[in-house]
């Protein structure tokens, strides 16, 4: 005949039967004219007389009113390991490293494939999505599960993407250098007066390492040197860190690898550049007792009576032969063939003629005494 409104219905004034509580409403009490919605973090099919059992599901939210546990999932990219969630912002971010490809997930799906970096949010195990992650990017390289790309070190680059392990990272050319990590190319090549060998982390190595250094005396370093270059013969690098050669200084010396220079010896001159000791001797003819001559006007002619058979004298070699006179710049105490030098002509000695005399040393013809004045002497 009738009677009171049962739970789970709601019954309107003039109401001949009971009424289910549509989806998204419920109804725990008797006697009720209308539904309620139902509350958050649960859903009500309808018909629904109580919450319990009706907790939202893990992978979903349900706002007040939901009508099935699957109305809302968890978007991709997000998942939810919690049940009873109400709101969109409950579905967190799927974890660094990881990724979510499907909708309603409680857990991640999986770590995120290696040559790839998977920030937060990713849908996908290889993503191409930007700032939220994407293929391992040049100068970098990125194992199984990367949360952000892994720089090269400094001193190491890498013009390749997607790289997956250190050892795409290679080691900054000979004479470039790479200062900082993350690098795709060299930062440039190394400054001059300095010289950078593979994996230089500087343009200027403060000191001598395996990495490099500042130029040593006795080399040059254009820039982009690989090593340091030594000084050619004839030229000088007194301090470190120089960019070129200087040209020995006449008067002077300098082999290679030169870092000082050294005095001209004796017997010898030295015009700019010499290379060696030995390379400039005073021709025949000629000596020099003293160090540091520049050009061979500074060889002394041998002296009158004396004769200079060598090249290279300190001093003269000796006196002119008996029965011969040496004049000044005489090459032998006899004649001889004499070498031609540019810019330098040889003497030799002449025989003693008639009516003279030439003692050893001779430096010209003594007249003989006469008959009469050697009886008058006597």
């Amino acid at each position: 005949m009738g009677g009171p409104c049962p739970p789970g219905h709601f019954c309107p004034a003039g109401s001949a039967a009971p009424q289910p509580c549509p989806p998204g409403t419920y109804n725990p009490i008797e006697r009720q004219g209308v539904c309620q919605p139902c509350t958050e973090g649960f859903f009500c099919s309808g018909n629904s007389a109580s919450l319990e059992g009706n907790e939202c599901p893990r992978g979903f939210y349900c706002p007040a009113g939901t009508i099935s546990p699957e109305q809302f999932p968890c978007p991709r990219g997000t998942y939810n390991p919690q049940r009873g969630s109400h709101r969109a912002e409950d579905c967190l971010p799927c974890d660094p490293g990881h990724y979510c490809d499907t909708p309603a997930q409680s857990q991640v799906t999986g770590v995120c494939s290696e040559g790839y970096y998977c920030t937060h949010s990713v849908q996908t195990q290889t993503p191409r999505q930007g700032i939220l992650g994407d293929v391992c990017p040049p100068g970098h390289y990125c194992p199984l599960g990367s949360a952000v790309p892994h720089p090269c070190p400094a001193g190491s680059y890498s013009n390749t993407s997607g790289n997956v392990g250190s050892e795409a990272c290679l080691a900054c050319e000979p004479g470039q250098f790479c200062d900082r990590p993350g690098l795709a190319t060299p930062s440039g090549p190394c400054d001059a007066g300095y010289f950078c060998v593979r994996g230089a982390q500087s343009s200027r190595p403060p000191e001598v390492t395996n990495s490099g250094g500042p130029c040593p005396a006795g080399h040059f370093c254009p820039e982009g040197s690989y090593t340091a270059l030594a000084c050619p013969a004839g030229t000088v690098s007194q301090s470190w860190g120089q960019i070129r050669c200087s040209d020995c200084p006449e008067g002077f010396y300098c082999p290679a690898r030169s870092s000082n220079t050294t005095i001209c010896p004796k017997g010898h001159y030295c015009p700019k550049g010499t290379e060696f000791a030995e390379q400039y001797p005073c021709p025949p003819g000629t000596f020099s007792g003293g160090r540091g001559a520049t050009s061979m006007e500074t060889c002394l002619p041998c002296p009158p009576g004396m004769f200079c058979s060598k090249p290279g004298l300190e001093k003269p070699e000796g006196f002119c032969a008996p029965g011969w006179y040496c004049p000044v710049g005489s090459v032998s105490d006899r004649p001889v063939s004499l070498p031609e030098v540019p810019g330098y002509t040889a003497l030799s000695p002449r025989m003693c003629p008639a009516g003279k005399f030439c003692p050893q040393g001779s430096s010209y013809p003594i007249p003989c005494t006469p008959a009469h004045e050697y009886i008058k002497h006597k």
